[in-house]
């Protein structure tokens, strides 16, 4: 018993388990043998979640690099967005349409969906350190089935602890220059919209919290931050963005929201401009340079300004 203790703190001293694993496997002190094994492996494997590979040290993600919608009218939605938040788009299929943000850097895929598609159909995080092989290894190392991306060499797609579509990609797929022709200049008796320079987070609700941070911390090397025991940020490298994770009530999507940072805020210029457009913005509670409001499509959109990420990460609720 000694010895299987003195494990379990040596793996979690190392950053080779959470604590939330290490007492769990403390609480099965009867069952030591299932319990080294458990350590050995960082984490139990179930039917549902695949367990992080053996001493995989996972991956540092440093943005945000794209999010990619499924919806009924490609054309239509494309144009709500770009029209927004100033995106610039480029690559036109004539079934999807990607849409470049502020900082050249990030972007939105917008493509006609099939029926019972999810809403958001993947998030794509932007790795460290590309190395095809390693990382091909790491992820089938942690049970995690992939498959290449057939436009881009440095980039493969997987399913996330409850399904969602995850992106891991190197320096990802950006125009030198956006291609789509540029639209008309639009009425001037009308405002402008907005600029976006970056996707500031996404919102995911879930069945766990805990258990999808533990698996996007260890996957992406992202750090946790306020939580509230019913959510929890998670900072990416970039200290610009995040993804919050929350327990879904019934029946919720499985993306809640994106949230989009704009550039020159000014509180009341962009209430009046939501306002106009018909969106009903929302305060949000925590963040007075912000409001919520619905897409085309109804999904939840979030305008930032300064935002809700910490200087300083501070370390995670005990």
């Amino acid at each position: 018993m000694e010895h299987i203790v003195a494990n379990l703190l040596q793996d979690f001293e190392r950053g080779k388990l959470t604590r939330r694993h290490m007492l769990q496997c403390l609480a099965m002190a009867g069952a030591a043998a299932s319990c080294f094994a458990q350590t050995t492996e960082q984490s139990a494997p179930s039917a549902a979640a695949p367990a992080p590979h053996a001493g995989g040290k996972g991956f540092q993600a440093i943005s945000i690099d794209h999010v990619s919608y499924l919806v009924e009218d490609y054309h239509k939605t494309a144009d709500f967005y770009a029209d927004l938040l100033g995106l610039k788009p480029y690559n036109d299929t004539g079934r999807a349409v990607n849409l470049l943000l502020g900082d050249d850097d990030t972007y939105m895929v917008i493509r006609n969906a099939t029926a019972n598609t999810p809403r958001v159909d993947h998030v794509c995080y932007k790795i460290a350190k590309w190395d095809t092989a390693a990382v091909e290894a790491e992820l089938k190392g942690r049970g995690l089935t992939l498959r290449p991306v057939s436009d881009n060499p440095q980039s493969f797609m997987v399913k996330d602890i409850n399904g969602y579509g995850l992106q891991i990609s190197g320096e990802g797929f950006l125009p030198t220059a956006a291609t789509q022709p540029a639209k008309p200049a639009p009425d001037a008796a009308k405002s402008k919209g907005f600029q976006a320079v970056s996707i500031e987070h996404v919102s995911y609700l879930v069945e766990d919290y805990r258990k999808t941070a533990d698996f996007y911390a260890d996957l992406l090397g992202l750090t946790p931050y306020h939580d509230t025991g019913a959510a929890i940020d998670l900072l990416l490298a970039d200290k610009n963005s995040y993804l919050k994770i929350g327990n879904a009530p019934a029946n919720t999507p499985s993306c809640d929201h994106i949230a989009f940072k704009i550039a020159k805020w000014d509180t009341s210029a962009v209430e009046d401009e939501l306002k106009r457009r018909n969106l009903a913005p929302q305060a949000v509670s925590d963040n007075p340079q912000s409001f919520m409001v619905k897409d085309v499509n109804g999904y939840g959109l979030q305008i930032s300004g300064r935002g809700a990420v910490p200087a300083t990460a501070p370390a995670r609720k005990k």
